[in-house]
């Protein structure tokens, strides 16, 4: 489904812990017209075909969970404000790519299939940007850790199960990305953790500068 917007949409993608936020936040500083770090609320459709889709790959999730419906209807908010846009743009941390990844991370089993023709249906309508954060599961185990309380999933979990449920959901992450370079336009920047911050975030301005040049930096 093709977009309609205008305004470009920048989207951070990572495990919890990758250092998203860190990024995102000194991006807006040197670009400080980027709206964010989250989707906006905003009335929507949905068409049918991509209801279906959802509909398919919430079929496939083994185990299902009480706020698995919640979490589709937010991914499908997501899709109808990044086809339609808003008067400005967008930098994300928990955009479309991401609510994608929550809907189906930490499952025992789920549909490849339905997971590429539903991704298929979103990618003609997601971001123009997508910079990926990698991380190694044990440095973000010790950030989730370290940082106080807030809602993901992993935060009442010991450092060890944290380790192990992060490498299937960065695994997944991967499909997910290889999936957008397949079947959207995006610009896609992989960033290390490993790095230093400054330099990640000088890695990312320099991207977006090449990649949209439209948008306006601090003077």
């Amino acid at each position: 489904m093709p977009s309609q917007r205008r305004d470009p949409i920048i989207e951070f993608v990572g495990v919890p812990g990758a250092g998203k936020s860190t990024i995102a936040r000194a991006l807006r500083e040197i670009y400080p017209g980027l709206l964010g770090p989250q989707v906006p609320r905003a009335p929507f459709r949905a068409d049918a075909r991509l209801l279906a889709a959802a509909a398919g790959l919430f079929l496939s999730l083994r185990p299902l969970a009480a706020n698995d419906p919640n979490r589709f209807a937010k991914l499908i908010e997501a899709h109808y404000v990044y086809q339609h846009g808003l008067a400005a743009p967008l930098l994300l941390e928990q955009g479309l790519v991401q609510r994608l990844w929550s809907a189906v991370a930490d499952r025992t089993r789920y549909s490849p299939e339905r997971l590429a023709a539903f991704a298929r249906l979103l990618a003609g309508a997601g971001p123009d940007v997508i910079i990926w954060v990698s991380v190694r599961p044990e440095v973000a185990a010790a950030r989730i850790h370290a940082r106080p309380r807030g809602n993901s999933r992993y935060e009442r979990m010991d450092e060890a199960e944290i380790i192990r449920r992060l490498g299937p959901a960065a695994e997944l992450y991967a499909t997910l990305v290889s999936l957008y370079r397949q079947h959207s336009p995006a610009a896609i920047l992989e960033l290390s953790s490993d790095e230093p911050v400054a330099a990640n975030v000088e890695r990312a301005a320099q991207f977006l500068r090449r990649a949209l040049p439209q948008l306006k930096s601090r003077a």
